[in-house]
């Protein structure tokens, strides 16, 4: 299973999509039990995607057990079709438009973020990765809404805040980007589309005047809104025109991303397939940065948090005390917003005894 979710593709001839189906030896723990591998280059589909083809399975599989037809409507439009409005679109002004403000907006912009590692960075990407998940509260996650909704700032702007101080704090720097991905899907009618249309966006923070914690909520919310506000411009688009030095060792740009979902695609899946099929975990990360840490809104409003890490530059002991501290700042944001962030103290207390 680790080797067929590891298929390699060539872009060049396809096809970029591989289904196979695994029937299990006969016994009587695998009476009738069978494993389907889909695997797709991510060029062709994004995380939506992936959604939208579980749910189409789902009623497909629920209509064919029942002996009824297709239940799947007819697609309003084809991704085609969103590909050949995107191609008309970039070569208007409202591209111009959209550039002249990331040029503007990123002006300067580190091209890495100088993160401590444990190992020295290779000279190539491996993009080996592990994960490390924990679980945030209830109680503290509402005390973060309310933290963000009295200066007009959603849960993710409020966890993307903390985020950026402990990044500040670890590298030593006042000027971060972090990236965050959007679905990129801003019509009703692209919802129900497979296909790539996610890209990637930047927040940047400038700490250089040590703000409170409420100042760096209100201007991390200025400068998301206006981002999703200039979301068109496709990421590797903006990279060619920041004319940002290339370089096998680490993305450009961003090393850093942070994203919230409503959803873990484990329970995505639950709900569209059924309690008689499950995930088979294949025990392989790709790290598609550095670090990558994602929240998953529970039902009981607690948070699932899981960082994706490169291999070639953490261990799992130092991920683990970095998200501790992120933690950390999250209470003492709550705590005390008016306090200023480079005041905000991250060692536990047995850290600052040891």
């Amino acid at each position: 299973i680790k080797n067929l979710a590891q298929h390699t593709f060539d872009l060049t001839r396809g096809p970029l999509f591989c289904a196979q189906l695994i029937r299990l030896p006969a016994s009587t723990r695998n009476l009738g039990r069978h494993i389907l591998t889909l695997v797709m280059h991510h060029i062709i589909a994004d995380g939506w995607s992936v959604e939208v083809l579980m749910n189409e399975l789902g009623q497909l599989w629920a209509a064919y057990t029942s002996d009824r037809s297709d239940p799947l409507p007819a697609l309003p439009l084809q991704y085609a079709d969103v590909a050949l409005w995107q191609q008309q679109w970039l070569g208007s002004k409202g591209l111009t438009h959209q550039i002249d403000y990331w040029k503007q907006q990123l002006a300067g912009a580190p091209s890495l973020l100088p993160l401590p590692t444990d190992y020295p960075r290779p000279a190539k990407q491996s993009f080996r990765g592990a994960d490390f998940s924990f679980r945030i509260d209830a109680q503290t996650v509402n005390a973060l809404r309310d933290l963000g909704q009295a200066r007009g700032a959603t849960l993710f702007m409020t966890l993307m805040t903390a985020y950026t101080i402990l990044l500040s704090r670890y590298t030593q720097q006042s000027d971060i980007c972090v990236g965050f991905p959007i679905s990129g899907r801003q019509y009703a009618e692209m919802a129900p589309l497979i296909g790539l249309f996610v890209n990637n966006l930047v927040i940047r923070s400038d700490l250089t005047d040590n703000p409170t914690v409420a100042e760096l909520i209100s201007s991390i919310r200025h400068t998301t809104l206006e981002a999703f506000g200039h979301q068109d411009v496709p990421f590797d688009m903006l990279v060619d025109a920041l004319k940002l030095e290339r370089s096998l060792s680490h993305t450009p740009l961003l090393q850093v991303s942070f994203a919230l979902q409503s959803k873990t695609f484990e329970q995505q899946v639950s709900e569209m397939l059924g309690s008689n099929v499950a995930l088979l975990d294949t025990g392989w990360v790709a790290a598609k940065y550095d670090l990558n840490l994602t929240c998953f809104e529970k039902d009981d409003g607690s948070l699932d948090a899981v960082v994706e890490y490169a291999t070639d530059l953490y261990q799992v002991d130092t991920i683990e005390r970095m998200t501790a501290h992120w933690r950390l700042l999250l209470q003492l944001m709550i705590e005390n917003p008016q306090q200023h962030v480079n005041h905000l103290p991250i060692l536990s207390v047995e850290e600052r005894q040891q």
